[in-house]
């Protein structure tokens, strides 16, 4: 086998917005990679704290990219048109990699490989570890060609964007992405394509660490409420599920999918805001099928959780209204749930 083969270049691109007391720590990680082939991109997008000044201090060991502000998508578009890796990370800000985050991919990646996920370990505000991990460590990443998984089931099990690696011939189909439409939630349009690209391959064990911080889209104070959480999340569906119908259309294939969380959200909704246009022709009785139906169906779910869910869908009609939305927003975001319920998941 060739050195070329063996050595592939890696680009870490790293995407900052007004995050100075964390860009340090996330240009260390990258540039302290036990796999030496690697070039780090910085870009920042119009911060106007002392980002800059972080980055300049690194002098010619990242490549620096200093932009107005425009949103990430536009910030993972600049970063990628001057990268050269055959393999590229986009590593958020906030987040770090395990020093040998790019050793292990490497090591599972092959040419057909359109992407390589791998397990984050959540860290708090100071960067100390907590127990939880994305996903859940009892819950397998998938790997190998997942389009029939992804046409019947419409979601597979993946980090957000530090816990991914994808191949530079998947991204130049799928490059640029489009700014207006994507200008949050970035990553899910790459996740979104990468099945039918390519092998997805997987490292199971964390490769680096996701910061849950006041300021990060993962924290519930950047949402007003519940209902407004599960209208964006429930319209940002909409779009992925269109985005989906379009590749697979592409790839001439018929997607027949009906996602367990994504019905959970919808009947979530409607017991709180029954006359909401995003939900207003669903009815409980049929959403409660539907979702029965669905959990049986996804291959990701070990068995106790499929009966679990099972069991929430059934009880929704015969509890209490605020008992029914209490599961159903402990089932669909996690970090709502009581500390006794968490241990025991």
């Amino acid at each position: 086998m060739s050195p070329e083969r063996n050595m592939p270049l890696v680009s870490i691109i790293i995407t900052s917005y007004n995050y100075e007391r964390f860009l340090r720590e996330a240009i260390d990680s990258a540039l302290n990679q036990t796999y030496g082939n690697t070039e780090v991109i910085v870009v920042d997008d119009g911060s106007t704290d002392n980002s800059r000044e972080i980055i300049d201090s690194y002098g010619k060991r990242v490549t620096p990219v200093l932009k107005e502000n425009g949103g990430q998508a536009s910030a993972f578009n600049a970063g990628f048109s001057l990268s050269k890796g055959d393999i590229v990370i986009f590593l958020d800000s906030d987040d770090r990699l395990c020093l040998n985050a790019v050793e292990e991919v490497v090591r599972v990646w092959h040419p057909g490989v359109s992407k390589v996920h791998y397990r984050l370990q959540w860290m708090d505000a100071e960067g100390n570890p907590l127990d939880t991990y994305c996903p859940p460590s009892g819950t397998p990443l998938p790997s190998g060609d997942l389009k029939a998984k992804f046409m019947r089931e419409g979601i597979y099990n993946t980090p957000p964007t530090s816990g991914n690696a994808f191949g530079r011939r998947f991204l130049d189909l799928v490059m640029p992405i489009p700014e207006n439409e994507w200008h949050l939630y970035t990553d899910a349009y790459l996740h979104l394509y990468s099945p039918f690209y390519g092998e997805i391959a997987a490292v199971q064990k964390p490769l680096g660490h996701y910061r849950v911080h006041g300021s990060n889209a993962s924290s519930l104070e950047k949402y007003e409420s519940d209902k407004d959480r599960l209208i964006r999340d429930i319209a940002m569906r909409k779009r992925r599920e269109a985005l989906i119908r379009e590749a697979a259309q592409q790839a001439n294939l018929c997607p027949s999918f009906d996602p367990t969380i994504v019905i959970a959200k919808k009947l979530a909704l409607l017991l709180i805001s029954p006359e909401h246009g995003l939900i207003k022709k669903e009815r409980l009785k049929r959403l409660i099928v539907r979702g029965f139906r669905a959990v049986w169906k996804e291959s990701d779910i070990p068995l106790w959780k499929q009966m679990t869910v099972s069991a929430y869908f059934i009880s929704v009609p015969f509890i209490p209204r605020n008992w029914a939305i209490n599961l159903s927003l402990w089932y669909i975001y996690p970090e709502k749930r009581p500390s006794l319920i968490k241990r025991l998941v």
